[in-house]
């Protein structure tokens, strides 16, 4: 993607004096093994780009169909179409049992649902329009997609130390690393196509307990004003004021940034925080935002972070007080704000997401690569609740 949207502090190893010492030393071709990345995730990649290589080089990838008219395939219903799902769901590693008949039977439902589960879609086990969709993109296609995200691991790969909070913003999800181990996952929502939230790295240095809002100018003018225009009362029924020129929404429990926020330097000005909304977490669709990050978990992961400083008793009080406090963290916290459409996943399977912001679109053209899965696209990049 192009750079208005990217924070990562640019990594600048001294290449040429690196490899006139690898070619003094007769060692250029251990230097050159050790150029890419050597974690698990990226390895696993590399498996896996090998693994779809192989499969197109088959060159047997017809497009899955039902029948004429019918729009779906659910559990316990009949198709002439089974034999051929179950052979895609095979040669993909879904489905590990050899089942006959025409019908949709247990073992090829949960066969399905892994597969909808490794490519965030809706986990109920019926061949829908988007199931189709997503089992017809090629293997040519997917093996793009996961070069692409190996490269952008091996862009960002200096900025990912072994303890830090990463969130996926193509998956809508944050987790909590510890030394190299995921110890803490939670569902995110993060910004809508038009405002995408940004790729970047920092430190969380601060929890803030019961934060107001100020409200950044472009969802005044785009939002609030327009409402305050159809309802003069809009800002005394949503706790808000001016202060200095600035709307600021007051803390309480129908404030857009809930009970928690977490802060730390970007010159997109977002950050981590609670929600008012929580019921979008259950949604498959969580590019909700403009373009901050709303936690699924957010008390957990303060708790985790303040250790030993506060505990989960002392930060329940700090909120039901009522009252603004910031609580500095015990020691910063690397936060990545990623964006992964191929990832290796807990249990070790690649997952696939769609380019919602077109940002693999975009760094197939820098790389002169456009055969890939369809974009969503994207337009800008913004900030906010």
């Amino acid at each position: 993607a192009s750079g208005y949207d990217i924070a990562i502090p640019r990594w600048k190893p001294p290449v040429a004096a690196n490899l006139a010492a690898a070619l003094k030393e007769a060692r250029l071709s251990e230097w050159l093994r050790a150029l890419p990345p050597a974690t698990p995730e990226y390895l696993r990649l590399k498996q896996a780009l090998a693994f779809h290589r192989d499969l197109a080089a088959r060159g047997d990838w017809p497009p899955l169909t039902l029948e004429e008219g019918r729009r779906s395939l659910k559990p316990g219903e009949t198709s002439a179409a089974l034999a051929a799902l179950r052979g895609r769901l095979a040669m993909l590693g879904d489905l590990r049992a050899r089942i006959g008949g025409d019908r949709l039977d247990p073992q090829t439902v949960q066969a399905v649902i892994r597969f909808q589960s490794r490519h965030g879609l809706e986990r109920d086990g019926i061949v829908g329009p988007k199931t189709l969709a997503a089992l017809n993109v090629t293997p040519e296609q997917r093996a793009r997609q996961i070069a692409l995200n190996m490269e952008r691991y091996r862009i960002m790969a200096h900025a990912m130390p072994p303890t830090r909070v990463e969130v996926n913003a193509a998956a809508a999800t944050a987790v909590l690393f510890e030394d190299g181990e995921p110890v803490m996952g939670m569902r995110a929502v993060v910004g809508t196509r038009k405002t995408p939230t940004p790729i970047l790295s920092s430190l969380i240095n601060t929890v803030v307990v019961n934060p107001p809002w100020v409200v950044p100018r472009s969802i005044y003018v785009g939002e609030i004003a327009p409402a305050i225009a159809r309802d003069p009362d809009y800002l005394e029924k949503h706790d808000m004021f001016w202060l200095e020129g600035q709307l600021v929404q007051r803390p309480g429990p129908g404030n857009s940034l809930g009970r928690l926020k977490f802060e730390f330097a970007s010159p997109f000005a977002v950050y981590l925080h609670d929600t008012s909304a929580p019921s979008l977490f259950a949604s498959d669709n969580r590019f909700r935002s403009h373009g901050c990050i709303r936690l699924e978990k957010p008390l957990d992961l303060a708790v985790r972070l303040l250790e030993p400083e506060s505990s989960q008793e002392r930060i329940e009080a700090a909120i039901a007080a009522g009252e603004t406090a910031r609580l500095p963290m015990p020691r910063a916290m690397p936060v990545v704000v990623a964006y992964w459409t191929a990832f290796v996943a807990e249990d070790g399977a690649v997952e696939f997401r769609d380019d919602i912001y077109g940002r693999d679109a975009a760094l197939a053209a820098l790389l002169q690569d456009d055969a890939l899965p369809p974009s969503r696209g994207s337009t800008v990049s913004a900030c906010g609740a």
